[in-house]
């Protein structure tokens, strides 16, 4: 069908430009509050490092469970379908809060001190999600690259190779295919 196609093509031109996913620590719970990891290898081309240790602490302390939801959900624990209804409802609206924290980044503030790379403060492609399970305990965060930015200066040779690609036409109106 049309939707499944779209849904397909969105996911390819996506996967082109995913280049890595974080898995953050904890269960999102109030003894173990999400966590991201130490900045990997792979992104340290990419992300500036005191950028994402300030937003490692921003994310740690939104992350944290207050005195007073400890203490409701653990005087709920007497009747369990009510303990977990509040404890799934405090997850969502912890992800929620993360959620618009990482969000923050795609302002124009945000992104000047994130990103490392001038072109990415000048094409302001390169983008970073937080995403969860349906139960809000397992969190992930996937660093996008843009894939228009370097097509702003094209590797050497790849217009002559455009250019053999495309079919010629004759000056009588025949096609010719590429030699």
């Amino acid at each position: 069908t049309l939707s499944s196609e779209l849904t397909w093509e969105a996911h390819k031109y996506r996967a082109r430009q995913h280049v890595h996913r974080l898995y953050l620590g904890g269960a999102n719970a109030p003894d173990a509050p999400w966590a991201m990891p130490l900045l990997p290898a792979e992104l340290k081309s990419l992300v500036s490092g005191s950028a994402y240790f300030a937003l490692c602490e921003s994310f740690r302390e939104r992350s944290r469970y207050a005195v007073w939801e400890t203490l409701v959900g653990t005087t709920l624990c007497v009747l369990p379908p009510l303990a977990r209804q509040f404890y799934l409802s405090r997850r969502a609206v912890r992800a929620r809060r993360l959620q618009e924290l990482i969000a923050a980044l795609h302002g124009r503030e945000g992104a000047d001190a994130f990103w490392r790379s001038l072109s990415t403060r000048v094409w302001e492609g390169h983008r970073i999600e937080l995403q969860s399970d349906a139960y809000h305990v397992l969190g992930w965060v996937d660093i996008f690259e843009s894939v228009a930015a370097p097509l702003a200066h094209p590797p050497r040779g790849s217009a002559r190779r455009l250019a053999l690609s495309r079919p010629r036409s004759t000056s009588s109106g025949l096609r010719l295919l590429p030699s």
